[in-house]
């Protein structure tokens, strides 16, 4: 359970710094190709820039967690 809690925690940690780092691309001015191709470098293909700038609550996160993990969608 520990194993699961700690790869939750440093899952969230990375979706609020990809949330941070578009937030920053977006700022500069990058295309949505550009900022697409940076979230496949992330790990986040199957998800959108929005839904991951959306997500503020335990909830949304875990919503996308669930989406990144599904190995059919990526």
């Amino acid at each position: 359970m520990l194993q699961v809690r700690t790869g939750l925690k440093r899952v969230a940690k990375n979706l609020r710094h990809a949330q941070s780092d578009i937030k920053k691309l977006r700022g500069i001015g990058a295309d949505e190709p550009a900022i697409r191709r940076v979230m496949m470098l992330m790990g986040f293909v199957n998800v959108t820039p929005d839904e991951i700038l959306e997500a503020s609550t335990a909830e949304d996160l875990g919503r996308l967690i669930i989406k990144i993990g599904r190995p059919e969608s990526n």
